[in-house]
């Protein structure tokens, strides 16, 4: 539930929206607030939310501001779940109903730090969200996915890994139950 208040149309005008909760098929935001321009020649907006979901993945903080125009702009993210920090750079558009563009950098910091190594493809959509061949490395050793999508089902991921501390990455990740023995998995 939220309102809509300035002039123009969601498409054209200023925006204001403030919401306790929104959520649609794949995503949810809690206690959003977001501020902004959107004409057909310009996009200046920023968004914040104190909880966020997208492809099963959850933050506990959610910024993010946009610069251009709604079919050529500039994204800069940043996200946290628990001690752990995401800071992004991204650059698309929307058409067709999704958004498609380019992830140019990814950075990790908290109990995991990693980052992107070079730029890679990145779209998303209401029904699937995919990334294209990524390498990132940090402390805890190296990734390099062939890519990766989600759909509604889960994740479906392509690549090798030479990871080293999987524990403390599991961990940090949320992806460990309190009950779970990490060695054993038990």
């Amino acid at each position: 539930t939220g309102h809509w208040h300035g002039g123009g149309t969601p498409v054209a005008g200023a925006i204001e929206l403030k919401a306790p909760r929104l959520a649609g098929e794949g995503w949810s935001v809690v206690d959003l607030a977001l501020t902004g321009e959107w004409t057909e020649r310009a996009l200046l907006a920023k968004a914040e939310a104190a909880r966020a979901v997208l492809a099963g993945q959850a933050a506990q903080a959610l910024s993010v501001r946009a610069e251009g125009t709604p079919t050529a702009h500039q994204l800069q993210v940043e996200g946290r779940r628990a001690a752990q920090r995401l800071i992004a750079a991204l650059a698309g558009g929307w058409a067709q109903g999704r958004w498609s563009g380019e992830l140019l950098s990814l950075r990790l910091d908290g109990p995991v730090s990693a980052r992107l190594r070079e730029a890679t493809t990145l779209n998303v959509g209401s029904d699937a969200v995919t990334l294209g061949p990524a390498q990132l490395e940090g402390e805890l050793g190296q990734v390099r996915l062939t890519g990766a999508r989600w759909r509604e089902d889960g994740w479906s991921i392509g690549g090798q890994a030479s990871l080293k501390g999987l524990a403390r990455l599991a961990e940090a990740f949320g992806l460990l139950r309190e009950d779970t023995d990490p060695v054993s998995g038990e």
